[in-house]
């Protein structure tokens, strides 16, 4: 009997033994399944800290008074800039302007969207389409939390004398000069499209400024601009484009833009300048066989008062398109109140001068309130 229950308890005891090795052997598994995991994880999250994705932008709303009219909220605008960088090698910016019109519909245009990629220290390559590197007003200062004013300089928006955009590759970098610094930007693009007058066939009215994705009809334009800081917080630029230009269906016809720009930013004073022309050649082949050249130019002063949250400024700007009856001129005064770095609210009243162009001679009140994001 004795020896019976013996044998019973080291049955019991290889079967608890048994079981308990079956667990560890489970148990392990585990720990290796959780370390695998682990590692995955690991991994993906070393994978992931390679790449970097930001949404930024602006948006403004603005209100417009102008004589003999009723005036009325004319501006409802949300610009969304999408941003990927991978690395320190690769950078992608696009910016989509929405925004809504007269008719209460809502306009989406493709503003920019390249791909950057860093080369070294002192050169990137860009390719897509970018903002016009010629000058500096439509590459660094157009959004609406930057410009100090509700609106463009004239002559420096659509069918001006300045392009918006273009589209191909460039080069931009930084070239040190001793204890100077310079920056240039090197560019090949499609070329413009000429767009005849509204009321008259045989005169260019307007250079298409969005960059085309096509050059079948006049190739390409070769641009570049070269700027150097001869002060602190001071810049002066000088731009330069020339290729080939066409109006549908005829042959092609020269193509130039030349540019000079100043920003001089000294204790609470900011001036901008800017000076900027565009010009096609004769064709004598053409419906519109002369040449025409388009000219605009503004100087601007803005003035921030040490910690004080308000900023007066003041513009001037001339607009002289190739056709000589819509010259005009416009003097533009402002009151700004600064909420944040980013986020502005802005009051001005511009005075225009348009003598054979009635149309843009009406003075206007403006307001607009805008914040980058």
């Amino acid at each position: 009997m004795r020896r019976l229950k013996l044998q019973g308890t080291l049955l019991l005891s290889l079967v608890t033994v048994l079981t308990a090795q079956d667990d560890i052997a489970q148990l392990r598994e585990e720990i290796v399944s959780l370390k695998t995991s682990v590692a995955e994880l690991q991994r993906s999250q070393e994978t992931n800290a390679d790449a970097a994705f930001t949404l930024s932008g602006y948006a403004a709303a603005g209100y417009a008074y102008a004589e003999h009219t009723n005036g009325g909220f004319d501006l409802v605008q949300f610009s969304p800039i999408f941003q990927y960088a991978y690395t320190d090698l690769v950078l992608f910016t696009g910016e989509l302007e929405t925004k809504m019109n007269d008719d209460l519909e809502t306009s989406v245009e493709l503003e920019y969207a390249s791909a950057s990629i860093f080369l070294n220290d002192y050169m990137v390559l860009v390719a897509g389409k970018f903002l016009s590197p010629l000058g500096q007003f439509r590459q660094n200062l157009h959004p609406s939390w930057i410009n100090k004013l509700p609106t463009e300089p004239i002559g420096f928006g659509e069918d001006g004398a300045a392009p918006i955009s273009f589209t191909g590759l460039g080069l931009r970098g930084g070239i040190p000069l001793g204890a100077l610094q310079s920056n240039y930007t090197l560019f090949v693009a499609n070329a413009p499209v000429l767009e005849l007058a509204d009321d008259n066939n045989t005169s260019i009215g307007a250079i298409a400024a969005e960059g085309p994705t096509s050059s079948d009809t006049a190739g390409y334009t070769v641009g570049l601009r070269y700027a150097i800081d001869p002060l602190p917080n001071c810049e002066i630029g000088v731009s330069s484009a020339y290729g080939k230009a066409a109006l549908e269906g005829e042959s092609k016809r020269d193509y130039s833009v030349f540019d000079a720009d100043l920003s001089w930013h000294y204790d609470g004073a900011d001036l901008k300048a800017e000076y900027s022309q565009q010009k096609v050649g004769k064709l004598g082949s053409s419906i519109a066989p002369a040449a025409f050249t388009w000219k605009a130019w503004y100087a601007q002063l803005a003035y921030q008062f040490g910690a004080l949250p308000v900023e007066p400024v003041v513009r001037y700007g001339a607009f002289r398109p190739a056709d000589f009856d819509l010259d005009r001129d416009q003097v533009s005064v402002g009151l700004n109140y600064l909420f944040a770095p980013s986020v502005i609210a802005k009051v001005a009243y511009e005075f225009n001068n348009a003598d054979k162009a009635p149309e843009y001679d009406d003075n206007r009140l403006l307001a607009q309130f805008a914040f980058g994001f």
